[in-house]
């Protein structure tokens, strides 16, 4: 609400314009009510009332058990003439926690009353926000004093003022299973490239033949891959063979492992062009992935193994490459796949099952245990 002097009617006792602003944080003092000008009737000067003030409230916890007020005060009043009521002023409550059973009040204050009644004070400003507790509207007065409101003659512009309140959201914390498996953003054509040289017919640290466990962790992969995601099943010794082309079978995929047998021979190359060749029949829309498990040293030139996997990268295939036991070419295996990240080193084929674990993470972009 306003007043007369805020109009430049400083000798005029109606109600004033409304002022400030119903949202945010900026609120402001109320004005005084205007005075009626000097009269032959009256013996002495008639001040409007006062206006109300600020108050700001902002803490962890606010609780209001009696009444916070910046009502504006009544205007004066003699025998004929009357002054108008100062307007409401400005409360800001901020707290993360608000119990309110007592009374906010920025209340005008009423028209002077004599022969004429003056106009009231409009009402002021209340802005409130909190996170946690329960306020009844009702316990939040910003209307106008009494006297004339919008329409009359006296005060054409001072009535209610406002009530803003903002609730702000309350967190909801839900309990959540983490299964180890990831959300990938694109499907997968992968193919397992498996070493089945006469090496791997040695015994793990277990007593098991390490094609046994190699062909048991590639079928945890296989666990951990998408429902709609396709794999093949390559086995290479002294030439190469795809056991299982591309498939969404992952059934079909986990019995090619079990038809893994040795031979003679460790002929990467040709494992590596297996399957590339398999990966070929990917769709545009899957992500091209090979996984080359080897215990031993390439028995083909090495320059022949380089080329056929740096073509295999050009082709947009993400290339890993799993060395088992201390026989392996190291250097060579980390040259294959591109980078260093790519390559893992198995100590035992029993430890195959967590590097299968470390690169199903990778590709779907999170870590498993």
């Amino acid at each position: 609400g306003g007043d007369g002097i805020l109009d430049s009617r400083r000798g005029e006792w109606r109600g004033g314009r409304p002022y400030g602003t119903a949202g945010g944080d900026a609120v402001e003092l109320g004005s005084a009510g205007g005075a009626p000008p000097p009269s032959h009737h009256e013996t002495r000067s008639i001040g409007g009332g006062d206006g109300g003030g600020v108050i700001r409230l902002i803490a962890d916890e606010v609780v209001i058990a009696g009444r916070v007020s910046a009502d504006g005060d009544p205007g004066g009043a003699a025998t004929y003439d009357a002054a108008g009521g100062g307007s409401g002023g400005g409360i800001v409550v901020r707290a993360d926690r608000l119990d309110v059973s007592g009374t906010i009040s920025a209340m005008g204050g009423r028209g002077g009353e004599a022969y004429d009644v003056a106009g009231s004070g409009g009402g002021g400003r209340v802005k409130i926000a909190y996170r946690h507790g329960v306020l009844d509207p009702a316990h939040v007065r910003v209307g106008p004093g009494k006297g004339p409101c919008p329409g009359d003659k006296v005060s054409p512009w001072a009535c209610g003022g406002t009530l803003d309140v903002v609730r702000a959201p309350v967190p909801a914390y839900v309990p959540l299973a983490l299964r180890g498996a990831c959300i990938v953003d694109a499907r997968r054509a992968i193919a397992l490239v498996m070493d089945v040289s006469s090496s791997m017919t040695l015994p793990t640290r277990t007593g098991r033949p390490a094609i046994a466990a190699a062909a048991e962790a590639a079928g945890t992969f296989l666990a951990r891959m998408g429902a709609a995601e396709r794999v093949a099943v390559v086995s290479f010794a002294g030439d190469a063979a795809v056991l299982q082309v591309l498939t969404e079978d992952h059934a079909a995929a986990r019995a090619a492992l079990g038809r893994l047998a040795t031979g003679n021979g460790s002929r990467i190359d040709r494992g590596l062009e297996a399957g590339r060749v398999a990966l070929s029949a990917a769709w545009p829309t899957e992500r091209r992935v090979m996984v080359v498990v080897t215990d031993g040293a390439a028995s083909s030139d090495l320059g022949t193994v380089r080329a056929t996997a740096a073509a295999a990268r050009a082709e947009g295939v993400t290339l890993y490459t799993v060395g088992i036991g201390a026989e392996v070419n190291q250097p060579l295996l980390i040259e294959l796949a591109g980078e260093a990240s790519r390559h893992f080193l198995a100590p035992d084929a029993e430890d195959l099952a967590a590097l299968y674990a470390a690169i199903a993470g990778r590709e779907a972009g999170c870590r498993l245990p």
